[in-house]
């Protein structure tokens, strides 16, 4: 048994649970209030086109100076599916950058990303449907929520801040992600991924200068041990 395999082994669970809450209280706080969120929409039978008039963040919203939809768009998932997975990818994204940048830093980045990308996005549509694209206008109009901008705004960042393979690997996961979506997602949801990725590139830039980041150890964790050992073994085979 190698070094790296006795260290996957010989971890105590309870002493891995007690860092991590000691690591991640804004990832654990954020990821609850958002899964709290969806329990109440669930429970309250709201569907997806609900949660999105109600509490989605639409042209008509910020012309009434309805500026409290902003954070309320971003805990708010309209999906039912997505209800119970995003507090789960929420945990991930924020928890990684959390790591490396501090708690207030990864916060101020996960919501940001959201709190520019939604508005730019909801004004980018009006002024493309004002210049005559209809499907525009219209979706300029609709509700739109959820954390999926600030996710990837701060998993972005927190992408840009890794060191090699596993930076990379993960931007080519991500523009991959963001390409292919231009060509099955909705038009709102699209550009508002695409400009809350702009924000988390903006934000690593930032981070980058600021020169106080924690590089990740892929050894001190339970899940990131796991990659170092595959991207190994894979290493070795002939």
């Amino acid at each position: 048994m190698t070094e790296t395999d006795s260290r996957m082994v010989r971890v105590p669970p309870r002493s891995s649970l007690s860092r991590y809450l000691r690591l991640f209280p804004g990832a654990i706080v954020v990821a609850a209030v958002t899964l709290a969120v969806s329990a109440t929409t669930t429970a309250l039978r709201l569907g997806g086109p609900e949660v999105s008039h109600k509490v989605g963040l639409s042209l008509d919203g910020l012309r009434a100076g309805h500026l409290w939809l902003i954070p309320a768009s971003t805990l708010a998932q309209p999906g039912p599916a997505v209800r119970w997975v995003m507090p789960c990818f929420v945990f991930v994204v924020v928890a990684l950058l959390e790591y490396q940048v501090g708690t207030i830093r990864a916060l101020v980045t996960f919501f940001l990303s959201d709190w520019i990308a939604s508005p730019l996005m909801v004004l980018l549509l009006w002024g493309l449907g004002a210049a005559g694209w209809s499907e525009a206008k219209q979706v300029a109009s609709r509700g739109d929520a959820g954390a999926s901008a600030a996710a990837l705004g701060t998993l972005v960042a927190a992408t840009l801040l890794l060191r090699q393979p596993w930076r990379n690997l993960m931007l080519a996961g991500t523009a991959f992600f963001l390409g292919i979506q231009w060509s099955f997602s909705r038009l709102d949801s699209s550009t508002v991924h695409t400009l809350g990725a702009i924000v988390g590139l903006a934000a690593a830039l930032v981070w980058l200068r600021s020169n106080r980041i924690r590089q990740i150890n892929t050894d001190e964790f339970w899940p990131t041990r796991l990659l170092t050992w595959i991207w190994r073994k894979a290493r070795r085979q002939p």
